[in-house]
């Protein structure tokens, strides 16, 4: 893993001063955190003896934190783009 990443911290450095563009921003920073955070929250819920009901329960709640946050936060523009687009093709399907 040392290698692999002192490989690819060489490569950014280079991209960076060759090109002066960066792969990151301050948006991947919070978006990391976000997971980071959520992982810690759905490690401290007990689990549950049926492995699916648990991946249900987990996989559920991650999603019901994690898109609203990433959402109204705009940290994301291709989340928001799809989430629009879905809210439009179901209002749409709803006034038929």
């Amino acid at each position: 893993i040392g290698t692999i990443l002192f490989i690819n911290i060489l490569r950014l450095i280079t991209v960076y001063k060759n090109f002066g563009i960066h792969p990151f921003s301050i948006n991947t920073l919070k978006i990391v955190a976000l997971i980071t955070g959520l992982t810690f929250l759905v490690q401290a819920i007990p689990n549950v003896e049926n492995h699916i009901l648990n991946l249900l329960v987990k996989g559920s709640l991650i999603s019901v934190i994690y898109i609203p946050i990433v959402y109204f936060s705009k940290v994301s523009e291709d989340i928001n783009f799809m989430i629009d687009k879905s809210i439009k093709i179901l209002l749409r399907r709803n006034s038929d």
